[in-house]
């Protein structure tokens, strides 16, 4: 039986995260032995799966000057269980990770394989941790990447070496046969990326609550007690609904007439792959090239990146759009033919293991 072990530093949450979890599982049921070792995450946040092994490092309170200290620890933590397990692949998602694992598994026999899960030119880096990956990703067997346009510029900055487009396995979500209701909905992480400000502002200035809309935004992250404060700043507090990410959204997403993905820049964004799929308008910014790419602009509504006006004007197209329905049928078909888990699954296998 073949064995691979995943890295990665969170479980719960978040884009990459349930990719991880999609196609481990996917992988076990198919037979693989599955490890996954996860750096920065609790067990308590996840439902575990019994076909999978699951190795959790225990994060000690150091300071920030402890940070290479914390990180040696993490690489002997991923070097250990690699030794013990001795895994035919070693799969790591996220640059960061992707690095420590890299080292961890010198003069190790396996196979090392890294992800990229963003879109790889804009995403904020340190300065330090993009000279370690521009030294250490050449020593990976596979690079991959979750966009056409992240492949072509590692590409040009790693001349020598096997890079892949690695498209996302999309969660089956069920949807409910339940009344829609004027909800604009954005799941993502309140993070800068995610640039939830200028959603926020845009709902505002559009003044869509006094027609009974109103905004819900789902996730977690550090931005969140500001993007509370700028909604009660703004007097909408009674129109905002702030949830936790929950794993079954099936509701959520069932009953919102729209998702809305505001981010400065993505890869290749689940919560949209998952709207199509549930015959859910959305709306992206502009800068969001992979979904344009794969959906076509005349089936999507984008709006300026960073423009709240630009933003404000697409909530109102949508809103009022009498296409709407021949754009979701195309998305959804799209969905079908493209990305289908069968034939993203098998496209996992033949990357792995060929």
């Amino acid at each position: 039986m073949k064995k691979i072990t995943f890295v990665t530093s969170k479980i719960h949450g978040g884009g990459s995260e349930n990719v991880l979890k999609l196609i481990s599982e996917k992988l076990a049921n198919l037979g693989y032995n599955i490890s996954i070792i996860i750096l920065n995450d609790s067990k308590r946040k996840i439902k575990p799966n019994s076909k999978i092994n699951y190795f959790f490092y225990k994060n000690s309170k150091l300071s920030v000057n402890s940070k290479i200290i914390l990180n040696l620890k993490k690489i002997l933590f991923i070097r250990s269980l690699i030794k013990n397990h001795q895994p035919n692949v070693v799969f790591s998602f996220i640059t960061e990770t992707n690095v420590l694992t890299i080292i961890s598994c010198i003069f190790l026999q396996c196979k090392i394989i890294t992800s990229e899960r963003n879109d790889i030119e804009k995403q904020q880096k340190s300065k330090a941790w993009v000279l370690l990956a521009y030294i250490f990703y050449r020593y990976s067997d596979i690079i991959t990447a979750n966009s056409h346009k992240s492949v072509i510029f590692l590409k040009k900055k790693f001349t020598n070496k096997n890079i892949k487009f690695l498209p996302n396995p999309v969660k089956e979500i069920k949807r409910l046969k339940i009344k829609k209701k004027k909800v604009i909905l954005c799941i993502a992480k309140f993070e800068n990326q995610k640039a939830h400000e200028v959603l926020i502002k845009a709902f505002a200035k559009g003044k869509f609550y006094t027609n009974g809309w109103k905004l819900k935004l789902i996730g977690e992250g550090s931005l969140k007690e500001k993007l509370k404060n700028e909604v009660e700043k703004l007097s909408i507090s009674n129109f905002v609904v702030f949830k936790p990410y929950c794993e079954d959204l099936s509701k959520e997403m069932s009953q919102a007439f729209m998702i809305v993905l505001p981010s400065k820049y993505e890869g290749m964004p689940n919560i949209i792959l998952e709207s199509a799929l549930l015959k859910i308008p959305f709306i992206i910014s502009d800068s969001c090239d992979e979904v344009i790419r794969i959906f076509g602009k005349k089936n999507i509504v984008t709006f300026a990146n960073n423009n709240l006006d630009s933003l404000k004007n697409a909530l109102s197209e949508l809103i009022k759009s009498k296409k709407t329905r021949t754009q979701i049928n195309n998305n959804y078909d799209t969905m079908i033919r493209d990305f289908n888990n069968t034939k993203i699954s098998r496209y996992w296998e033949r990357i792995i293991f060929n």
